[in-house]
């Protein structure tokens, strides 16, 4: 998808905020849909940068007020809460008619690894761990992630970067259709998880098995490993949103402009499933 169909955007996120009865204040220079389509556009073309997006749509009229950086960051924070709901409103149709879901997590790094101790943002071991895809260590969050076969994210979640992947089963919902099939690498390869997920929930966790795997479909690896590739795809997209930094000068910043990274891949997703948007 090379480029964005503005006024198509425009018109989508209108009609989920709509549907969503959002009420917004009459007074407002720039609509608060203009304002998430800026929010969507900065993190497709310029890796989360708002002053280019604001700059570029100033320059070529696209949007008739433009607000400035300080304003416009105001805004889309105020409006966190209603992009997670579009959020939550795409993932629940990612997951309709849908019976097979991977999970996975992938490190983002807050610095390279030569900055460390001058990072603001965070500071202490607990943000190091390594990449074991790459053999190398990293300084910031991992992201854990369910994804549908239709190619969307269901469901996501933000740990240090030192906490091992099967902390997801603690913090995610798995609020997935029953007797789905949840697909995975051997670091969720947990047994009572894939008790308690099978009776609590009625979701069959089918983990990669590692060699010493004392259950005995081991021999299906090779049908596990095809069924979680979509998840690898998802994330070789997202890690190409990024580019190579995201800026920010908080925390909480930095969490945000992750979210819209996820919020700007589903609502693509979302368009794609059904072609458009993409000019």
């Amino acid at each position: 998808m090379r480029n964005l169909d503005i006024e198509t955007l425009y018109t989508l996120i209108d009609n989920f905020l709509k549907t969503l009865e959002h009420k917004e204040d009459i007074r407002t220079e720039m609509s608060d849909a203009e304002v998430i389509v800026t929010y969507i556009s900065a993190f497709f073309y310029h890796a989360g940068n708002y002053s280019k997006t604001l700059a570029l749509l100033k320059q070529n009229k696209t949007i008739n007020k433009v607000l400035s950086r300080s304003r416009f960051s105001r805004r889309i924070n105020r409006l966190e809460p209603i992009i997670m709901q579009i959020f939550w409103l795409i993932s629940e149709f990612m997951k309709q008619d849908c019976d097979i879901f991977q999970i996975d997590s992938f490190p983002v790094k807050v610095c390279h690894n030569i900055r460390i101790s001058r990072s603001r943002i965070i500071k202490g071991e607990e943000y190091r761990g390594k990449n074991a895809s790459k053999r190398e260590y990293f300084y910031g969050f991992k992201v854990h992630v369910i994804t549908s076969n239709k190619g969307g994210i269901v469901e996501f979640n933000f740990t240090v970067a030192s906490a091992h992947d099967s902390v997801a089963f603690d913090i995610m919902e798995f609020d997935l259709p029953k007797e789905s099939d949840l697909f995975s690498d051997s670091a969720y390869n947990t047994y009572y998880m894939e008790d308690i997920l099978k009776e609590s929930l009625s979701i069959n966790l089918k983990p990669v098995r590692k060699n010493n795997s004392k259950k005995e479909d081991i021999g299906f690896n090779w049908y596990r490993q095809m069924k979680r590739k979509p998840i690898e795809t998802i994330f070789s997209v997202l890690t190409r949103l990024f580019q190579y930094k995201i800026h920010a000068t908080s925390v909480n910043s930095f969490i945000f402009k992750l979210k819209g990274f996820l919020f700007t891949y589903n609502f693509l997703a979302f368009c794609s499933f059904f072609d458009i948007l993409a000019t």
